[in-house]
């Protein structure tokens, strides 16, 4: 993402009244590249409601929970909503309750 449009989506999303929740999904592509989207979805204060694309992450490697909660956390510390986030919805994959714990206990060294 190219500096002027982060820091836009970062105001967006700063600026907005209450609480942002996350979405978040990853995949293969059949040759094995492996990708986890994460996006924001919010109400704004003219009560509209938004949804932007924060990060689309290159994988190195298999989809493991500890690199997914990794991955979420550069995300929000990088546009500075860690405290914003109030819920991540996610498919029921088996990485996601390790992803959920790990992203738990890092938060929580923070």
């Amino acid at each position: 993402m190219y500096k002027s449009e982060k820091a836009l989506v970062e105001k967006q999303i700063q600026n907005a009244p209450g609480k942002i929740s996350l979405v978040v999904d990853c995949w293969s592509t059949k040759n094995g590249y492996a990708f986890h989207g994460i996006m924001t979805t919010y109400v704004d204060s003219d009560l509209n409601f938004r949804q932007l694309v924060l990060d689309f992450d290159a994988l190195h490697g298999p989809h493991k929970g500890k690199m997914l909660a990794a991955s979420i956390l550069k995300t929000i510390e990088d546009f500075g909503i860690t405290d914003k986030v109030l819920a991540i919805t996610s498919d029921n994959a088996s990485n996601m309750d390790t992803m959920f714990t790990e992203l738990k206990t890092l938060l929580q060294a923070r």
